[in-house]
């Protein structure tokens, strides 16, 4: 009998706990050699191998339920192909956390470009931005959870994406940008801009009557609409305030002074 281990010993052989082993034996994969007069659980040399099998299984990620039908009576060739299937799980998690990783490594680019931004006005070379179009605002009008419902089909990524509001006579239009279909095109060029946050969406006219000043200032005319680019998923880092970019495309021809 001294050929045998207690539960205690061989959790300790094999750096598990004393609760695990007792787990897989209600799951009926490492049941004892025999159960000594003192109640004690008993384990030999072909449960330690037994064991072994199983925390491989469960380092695969395979799972207990999987690990009982294999030890079963699988076949080499049952191993390579549930091997096979976990791999391709793998795969697809490393894609999963490596797209995860990127998106992280992407808001916190965005955040440290916006704290560092200087706040005044600033002449910016922006490239050409395809805009897919999502709703209308007439003239005065406030954006509503409401408006936003009622215009189906919502955005995909509404949430981690800019929306573009540009301002036409009249109306304006919230956009997004779109790799594909678009419905619009912000020209490349040289643009007025400047980095602002707000609390209340009303302050936004405001901000589009100082940047009218500001042309004027310069002596430059605008070459298209005012736009503001809400960033909104970086509003996350200052709470209850909302950060934009108030844009316009400058004339080429009336750049007016440097400034």
């Amino acid at each position: 009998m001294n050929d045998y281990i207690t539960i205690s010993e061989l959790a300790k052989l094999m750096n598990v706990s004393v609760h695990q082993l007792r787990y897989f034996e209600d799951k009926r994969i490492l049941p004892p050699a025999f159960t000594g007069d003192n109640h004690y659980r008993m384990y030999g040399i072909d449960e330690v191998y037994r064991l072994a099998h199983i925390l491989l299984l469960r380092e695969l990620d395979i799972p207990v339920g999987t690990i009982e039908q294999c030890l079963n009576g699988y076949s080499p060739e049952n191993y390579r192909l549930l091997l096979d299937e976990s791999l391709g799980k793998v795969r697809t998690e490393i894609d999963r956390l490596t797209k995860l990783q990127r998106q992280m490594e992407s808001l916190l680019d965005k955040q440290r470009e916006w704290s560092e931004q200087p706040r005044g006005y600033q002449r910016r070379w922006l490239p050409e931005r395809r805009l897919k179009q999502w709703l209308v605002l007439a003239d005065g009008a406030s954006l509503t959870a409401r408006s936003l419902y009622e215009r189906e089909p919502a955005p995909s990524g509404l949430y981690k994406n800019d929306l573009y509001y540009v301002c036409e006579a009249q109306r304006t239009l919230l956009c997004m940008e779109s790799a594909e279909k678009s419905d619009s095109v912000l020209e490349e060029g040289e643009y007025l801009c400047k980095p602002f946050a707000l609390t209340d969406e009303q302050d936004l006219e405001r901000e589009a009557e100082r940047l009218a000043h500001e042309l004027r200032q310069r002596h430059a005319s605008a070459a298209g609409p005012f736009i503001f680019v809400e960033h909104a998923y970086l509003s996350m880092f200052e709470q209850e305030r909302l950060q934009y970019e108030i844009q316009v495309r400058l004339d080429p021809d009336r750049c007016g002074e440097l400034r």
